[in-house]
């Protein structure tokens, strides 16, 4: 039995995604270890490498999402490219796609043919409607799903307002959800030598996100409103309030325990029963308001953490980096060495123990890949030669 230094070592990925959901899942099991290799069509590459990109360089949110991975350039609508992304495909463990619907099968890798070259390999398809229904063909993007999940409308404010969320919600949770499925696949695949297919729809994704919404209304019959829960901001020790300074703090006491450490945290006892009283700006909540309204946010700030109320800061987006709570978790890191490759982000963000790595970190990270670095490298294992690959690119192959 051989030991492997990270989860996924020895797994192979063909990578035919670009921008954000397709990059964050296959970043995943890139830093797992899997060997993950970027199909990019040649001179153009994904469109993320270009999203505020200096010249010379490429864009750092490609840079950031695509480290630990290979790019090899390949044109898929000539018949050679075609058949040299074939014979990857019949040495791949999994394949990932996230074309609209129709267009794999237009360029003749879709499961079926793939299939045909290996029964063990997992695709996935990574869409925004999924593979079949009336939107399967529409365009889409993170808002649009979040609108027809019910997300954005539960999410109004209180004068009816609605608001886009501050990241893309949808897409990154589709990432996820791939990587999940992805593994569940590959376990499968230990005890039946078969692969599958996996239809990934980011709308159906973040439709289970309604979890706490759709208990209730199937429950009850009645459907939820916009801040028609407790965890919507229907409550007062569930809500978010002005500070004296223009600042915001966020409450979420819950649990009763949490409630009562608030009061008896601000000197009023007799609110202890009003846990659950409507957040309406009038009444109490008023009062509460006013409360908030009389301290600074680093005074609301010191007494949250002293009296463990699930009271907390709300922090820009520059604060948040120099939180003690997210410098002790060391969850920001950088790889690359010259200028031009040097990037600050995210790590792995599950910590790992037990004498086993698991996934990249620190020195064993890989910048992004420059498009097309490792041709010669991947399709020298299917038998091209340096020279082949030369006449290929002249002929606008790879």
């Amino acid at each position: 039995m051989t030991s492997a230094r990270y989860f996924l070592e020895g797994i192979m990925v063909l990578d035919c995604t670009g921008l954000l959901p397709g990059a964050v899942a296959s970043l995943y099991l890139a830093d797992m270890g899997a060997e993950v290799i970027k199909i990019e069509q040649p001179d153009v590459g994904d469109y993320a490498r270009r999203l505020g990109a200096k010249p010379g360089t490429d864009g750092p949110l490609f840079r950031m999402t695509n480290r630990n991975k290979k790019s090899v350039t390949l044109n898929l609508k000539t018949e050679k490219g075609h058949q040299i992304f074939m014979d990857l495909a019949a040495q791949a463990d999994v394949i990932l796609e996230s074309y609209r619907p129709g267009v794999a099968d237009a360029l003749g890798i879709n499961y079926k043919v793939c299939r045909s070259v290996n029964h063990q390999m997992i695709y996935a398809s990574l869409t925004g409607w999924g593979q079949d229904g009336p939107y399967a063909g529409f365009a889409g993007h993170d808002l649009n799903y979040l609108s027809i999940a019910g997300l954005t409308g539960l999410s109004a404010l209180s004068d009816g307002e609605h608001v886009v969320p501050g990241t893309q919600v949808a897409d990154l949770n589709g990432s996820v959800q791939t990587v999940i499925a992805i593994l569940g696949a590959l376990y499968g695949r230990q005890m039946t030598g078969e692969g599958v297919y996996l239809d990934v729809a980011m709308l159906d994704g973040v439709l289970t996100w309604d979890v706490v919404a759709a208990s209730e209304q199937f429950s009850s019959g009645r459907a939820v409103e916009p801040r028609g829960h407790p965890l919507t901001g229907e409550v007062v020790s569930y809500n978010v309030y002005p500070t004296r300074d223009g600042r915001y703090v966020s409450l979420g006491a819950v649990e009763p325990k949490f409630w009562r450490a608030f009061c008896e945290a601000v000197g009023h006892s007799e609110w202890i029963a009003r846990q659950m009283a409507p957040a309406n700006r009038r009444g109490f909540h008023r009062e509460l308001i006013e409360l908030f309204e009389s301290k600074t946010l680093a005074e609301w700030t010191k007494l949250g953490e002293g009296a463990d109320c699930c009271l907390t800061p709300v922090l820009t987006m520059e604060e948040v980096w120099n939180h003690p709570q997210v410098k002790s978790r060391e969850i920001t890191t950088e790889w690359g060495t010259e200028d031009a490759e040097r990037t600050v982000g995210f790590r792995f963000p599950i910590k790992i123990s037990g004498g086993h790595p698991g996934a990249k970190q620190g020195k064993d990270m890989v910048p992004a890949p420059r498009l097309g670095e490792h041709n010669l490298e991947v399709f020298g294992r299917i038998g091209l030669s340096q020279e082949e690959l030369a006449g290929l690119t002249i002929e606008g192959v790879v």
